[in-house]
């Protein structure tokens, strides 16, 4: 009886993550550090361009692309990632120090008329991963307890 309870409130905490954020990335291993990249994450209504982008970062930082200040910028569509829909796009954005970096992280950009805060990318990799390993194992929870039930009914010949 107990673990029937306890295997509904697996599936009910598995589910609850489904609810809250159907889009959780799986990793098949720890995301690497970058410590000079950022990120800016938006609607994906907001149909920004690389251009876009670049010119937000140069109304605070003239030629940053030219003087090497900032190394790449990227698009990652999440909802590609994801397979879902209406999650925010992200832009990463690698620097080439810590001083570029910090400036960016005190100022945020403005894209188009809108301002947009940036977050180091480490810290959101760390979160995505935390709600991967999260899922993980209430999902590995869940699994034991069904294969425990499973041999506990063989061996009592149920």
């Amino acid at each position: 009886m107990f673990k029937k309870r306890y295997l509904k409130q697996m599936i009910v905490e598995y589910e609850a993550l489904d609810l809250k954020m159907p889009c959780i990335r799986k990793f098949l291993k720890p995301p690497s550090s970058q410590p000079l990249a950022l990120c800016l994450e938006c609607a994906s209504e907001k149909d920004f361009s690389h251009y876009d982008i670049l010119q937000s970062i140069e109304q605070i930082l003239p030629k940053a692309f030219e003087k090497q200040r900032v190394k790449s910028i990227q698009f990652v569509n999440m909802n590609v990632i994801c397979a879902t829909a209406g999650q925010k796009n992200r832009w990463i954005i690698a620097l080439s120090d810590i001083q570029t970096r910090n400036l960016f992280l005190q100022t945020g950009l403005v894209v188009c008329g809108d301002y947009f805060p940036l977050r180091r990318h480490d810290d959101i990799n760390l979160e995505d991963y935390k709600l991967h390993l999260k899922r993980t194992l209430v999902k590995k929870n869940i699994l034991d307890l069904l294969s425990n039930s499973c041999n506990m009914k063989i061996l009592c010949g149920t």
